[in-house]
């Protein structure tokens, strides 16, 4: 994670924006990243994060694949922003004032996803963490990582570098 990010996640935890639950902080512990789409809470591995933000105004980019809601610049730099709700077969993107870009370093390109809400921050022991059920990683596309249990909380935690990959096909996404 950039120097950048640490600093933005811990002014947002800082200033009351996350909740960081308290967890075991051993070796072996994942630190993610949580947020809402629909109604299901989703998590990806902070360590992929570069900032978090408000949304702006996207660029619309024609001929691309449905799951890919236009451009942005930030900064100066261009970055494709993801309707994750497309993308995971979700109900429709909601726009709302709680919605989040949540900016993701991939390799050596940066990806934004939209989300409806960003909620904490939370560090998952190995005991915590499970594969997915068999056939849920059978049926699907191989988005889902993990499972995360946090008392009566159940994360779907995300595969960032599959679910972030950008197909260069403009039909349904896949």
């Amino acid at each position: 994670m950039s120097e950048q990010a640490v600093e933005t996640l811990s002014a947002i935890e800082k200033s009351g924006g996350f909740e960081t639950r308290g967890l075991l902080k051993q070796d072996g512990v994942s630190k993610v990243l949580t947020f809402l789409l629909a109604t299901e809470e989703y998590a990806i591995d902070i360590l992929f994060i570069e900032e978090i933000t408000r949304p702006f105004t996207v660029t619309y980019v024609p001929r691309v694949a449905p799951y890919i809601m236009g451009v942005v610049s930030l900064r100066g730099r261009v970055i494709p922003i993801l309707n994750l709700h497309a993308r995971l077969g979700l109900a429709d993107f909601v726009p709302g004032d709680k919605n989040r870009f949540v900016i993701c370093q991939m390799e050596q390109s940066e990806v934004g996803i939209i989300v409806d809400k960003v909620n904490n921050v939370v560090n998952l022991s190995p005991d915590q963490l499970q594969p997915p059920p068999a056939k849920i990683a059978a049926s699907g596309s191989g988005f889902i990582k993990n499972i995360g249990r946090i008392k009566d909380r159940i994360l779907i935690i995300l595969d960032v570098e599959k679910v972030l990959r950008i197909h260069q096909k403009t039909g349904p996404s896949s």
